[in-house]
């Protein structure tokens, strides 16, 4: 699941207790009195870092875009929302300590490199991630699954010196989308994907599902396809909502799991469905 908005703030150690609700309160505060850089550095002191948060008039709109999290920004007749679904409960320079929050476990972690690589780092017994030791890894982001399936919970920059590389042109088309992630992996050596149609079953169940709300199905991608007796070998979904084409393309490019999605060189299929700004792309390998 996606947005728009990224964080961009330096890794900080959390303190406090594990409390999202007090957390997004003195964010919402923090927003009030020096703007959005400070909000996201009040979340950060409790350890969470999303990868969706914004500043909404209207806290329905919020709920409807999948923010699990607001605070009233007092004096501005405004809201501050998040979507936490995970925190770092400790943290130093070789290893991340996460935990999921209520309605969400971990799944895994992805790392970028400079060159645009993206590796996978599994969780251990005890929810510890090591992090990279190569001095040109980018970003990390750490993978929870909830009820609407996977999604990135945490994004953590680690090198300010480098950026994840973009490939995506200003172009309001979804041939412009796919030609991006297509140069993003011929950079890394995989195949181009074929931009087809959607399954029919596929088209009407998720444009049906994506006009009512904002996310992943409810039942997962597995039992989705399942359900509607669709049948695709490594298949995955991305999603997100955005007016810009532009913005999305940029929001997956940057998001480490969404990323390693669209550039496993196992899929060469891709197709989308739209509705208003709501997009979903679907993923898998057609022999």
């Amino acid at each position: 699941m996606l947005q728009a908005q990224f964080i961009t703030i330096a890794l900080l150690a959390p303190s406090g207790v594990a409390d999202p609700d007090r957390a997004i309160a003195e964010a919402a505060q923090h927003q009030r009195d020096f703007g959005e850089p400070a909000a996201k550095q009040a979340l950060a002191r409790y350890g969470f870092f999303p990868f969706a948060y914004g500043r909404f008039s209207d806290r329905r709109e919020a709920a409807e875009r999948g923010l699990t999290h607001c605070a009233a920004i007092h004096g501005d007749a405004a809201w501050f929302c998040a979507r936490l679904s995970a925190r770092i409960v400790d943290r130093s320079p070789v290893h991340l300590r996460v935990e999921a929050l209520p309605g969400f476990r971990l799944m895994a972690a992805h790392y970028v490199e400079a060159d645009g690589r993206v590796r996978r780092l599994l969780p251990d017994a005890e929810a510890i991630f090591d992090l990279p030791s190569a001095p040109t890894s980018v970003a990390i982001g750490v993978t929870v699954k909830g009820s609407e399936g996977p999604e990135t919970g945490l994004y953590i920059p680690l090198r300010s010196e480098h950026f994840v590389p973009d490939p995506c042109q200003e172009g309001e088309q979804l041939d412009a989308l796919t030609e991006a992630i297509n140069a993003a992996r011929a950079d890394l050596g995989a195949g181009a994907l074929e931009a087809v149609d959607a399954p029919s079953a596929y088209e009407r169940a998720r444009g049906a599902e994506l006009a009512q709300r904002f996310g992943h199905s409810q039942l997962g991608l597995s039992r989705f396809l399942s359900r509607h007796q669709i049948r695709l070998r490594h298949a995955a979904e991305v999603v997100a909502e955005d007016a810009s084409l532009t913005a999305i393309c940029r929001g997956w490019m940057l998001s480490p799991s969404h990323r390693a999605a669209l550039l496993d060189g196992r899929r060469n299929q891709i197709a989308y469905v739209q509705r208003g700004d709501r997009i979903s792309a679907l993923l898998w390998y057609r022999p």
